[in-house]
């Protein structure tokens, strides 16, 4: 892949210093605050994350849950042997893996809290001059092209801290 990482930001410490989701226009929302179907007002999120009639309450969800319902994400196998496929970007990993949890709820998040599109959100992604490896867990792009890196995201499971 030939993304240019020289120009990116320095990336932001923690998930509130990413910029807020603005949605466009075309989507016209007349009061994004207010979730009729609960009638309460509720944190903005894009028109594809809104709760459904057809779901559970959103607030009883993982975002990952969220994200398997809505079809961003599968989880396929068991035990030892269970992946999770990122649909957007149909990239495969092994969810067994505790570090593969923490990605897999942190890149959800990143849809749901913070409004970026899936396809916009690189899983594994080679980032030159990068140590230890050469490889970032996730890079969120400004771009659907996805030349134009915004973050760099490296995850951690708990149990490293």
């Amino acid at each position: 892949m030939d993304t240019d990482f020289s120009f990116c930001p320095k990336p932001p410490t923690a998930i509130s210093q990413l910029p807020a989701y603005n949605p466009p226009a075309s989507l016209n929302i007349s009061n994004p605050c207010h979730d009729d179907e609960l009638g309460i007002d509720a944190p903005h999120f894009p028109a594809h994350t809104r709760a459904s009639k057809h779901r559970t309450r959103v607030s009883t969800m993982s975002y990952l849950e969220r994200a398997i319902t809505d079809g961003h994400a599968k989880l396929t196998g068991e035990g030892k042997q269970q992946k999770i496929l990122y649909v957007a970007v149909n990239h495969t990993e092994r969810y067994a893996d505790p570090e593969e949890q923490v990605r897999a709820e942190f890149w959800a998040e990143l849809i749901y809290r913070n409004g970026y599109e899936p396809a916009r959100i690189g899983v594994e992604i080679t980032v030159p001059d990068r140590t230890p490896s050469d490889r970032a867990d996730l890079v969120v792009f400004r771009d659907d092209e996805r030349k134009k890196p915004y973050a760099v995201i490296e995850c951690k499971a708990d149990d490293r801290f």
